[in-house]
């Protein structure tokens, strides 16, 4: 009886490893490319960026495809915030040090976790 016991406790540690190894393995493989700050996947960071963002924030017509794209300030969250620190990273104040926006700046994958993903940015190969 004692070896069945352990024989079951050793089963269900391998599925639950192999669980988590799937788990694991399947978001290293669903990784996309993007770039930080271009929420409308143009290619390009520039005010229509932060006027989509507001779309997608306050009228729910606008459909983000790469939600970490839009996350502009890297924060894990999206909000208004994420349009104010992207027009500040284009406009910046005389005399205040520009605002750099957070890595990717150009075709990576997020280097942070967060519950935002990003299902397709067509700009990145």
């Amino acid at each position: 009886m004692r070896k069945h016991r352990s024989l079951e406790r050793t089963t269900r540690g391998v599925r639950i490893a192999v669980l988590l190894g799937t788990l694991v393995a399947g978001s290293q493989l669903t990784a996309m490319d993007f770039t930080r700050g271009d929420s409308n996947g143009d290619g390009t960071i520039n005010i229509a960026d932060a006027i989509f963002t507001l779309g997608y924030l306050f009228s729910n017509t606008v459909a983000l495809e790469c939600m970490d794209a839009a996350d502009a300030n890297d924060d894990g969250l999206l909000n208004i915030a994420d349009t104010v620190f992207g027009l500040g990273a284009l406009h910046p104040s005389p005399g205040v040090p520009p605002l750099n926006i957070p890595q990717p700046s150009f075709c990576g994958v997020d280097p942070t976790a967060d519950n935002l993903d990003c299902a397709s940015y067509a700009p990145c190969p």
